[in-house]
């Protein structure tokens, strides 16, 4: 394993740092007798607002099942605080990647892409939102094997140094499948704690009596539902 960083300090007001480093790690294969290899080349710029901008590139590969696949790629990141009570995050890396059946696994390529924003308009009150997606493509005819993409809402509100509510709301585009997660916490000290909770899943599913089964719809429908309550005491002797 290797690492190597060095930082400028550039006499610019818009500049204010600029970080190149080099990561790597050389792992060698014991029952395939293989070598695989990870090295990363990263530029990092660190500008106002405590904003961040990172490019990097990926020369790769990963053994697997007897075989060596690519994961080689590039990738870039950005985040920063817009404001004082918003900020944001977004990264976006292509790269090579593996179809992992042991029977028969192949090379594939795709993207990954990921963006986040938190607002935070006074201290007891926090919003984040988060969006998630991901592909993969067969190399050999460049077919599109999958595709997913996740979108998660978290809010939480801290009524006071005890006491909080979050709830969260999350989409699956591959699954179509929608959850609604609640939880009221309340934490005297760390260790003794209550927690009472609801969750929901919905799905665009509707019970069709003609088919004897479940049909898709156009409309989301409540799937499967839960409560659960914690209660834990710390008592120190």
């Amino acid at each position: 394993m290797a690492f190597g960083m060095y930082t400028f300090y550039p006499k610019s007001k818009f500049f204010q740092r600029i970080q190149p480093f080099y990561w790597s790690a050389h792992l060698y294969d014991t029952i395939y007798d293989m070598w695989e290899t990870t090295n990363v080349f990263v530029l990092r710029f660190y500008l106002p607002r405590n904003t961040m901008l990172r490019f990097d590139g990926l020369l790769a590969n990963e053994v697997y099942s007897g075989e060596r696949f690519g994961q080689s790629g590039y990738g870039v990141m950005l985040e920063s605080q817009l404001a004082k009570s918003v900020y944001v995050q977004s990264r976006y890396r292509r790269m090579g990647k593996v179809f992992y059946d042991p029977a028969d696994p192949y090379q594939g390529y795709g993207t990954t892409v990921s963006a986040a924003l938190r607002y935070q308009p006074i201290d007891q009150l926090d919003f984040i939102l988060n969006l998630s997606y991901v592909d993969f493509y067969r190399k050999l005819d460049e077919a599109k094997i999958y595709d997913y993409l996740i979108l998660r809402s978290r809010n939480t509100f801290q009524l006071n140094k005890y006491l909080f509510v979050r709830g969260i709301v999350e989409y699956n585009d591959f699954y179509k499948r929608m959850t609604l997660d609640g939880l009221v916490s309340f934490t005297y000290i760390p260790g003794t704690v209550i927690h009472l909770g609801y969750g929901s899943a919905l799905e665009k599913l509707e019970w069709d009596e003609g088919l004897a089964g479940f049909a898709p719809s156009s409309r989301f429908h409540e799937m499967a539902r839960g409560f659960f309550f914690k209660v834990s005491y710390l008592h120190r002797f």
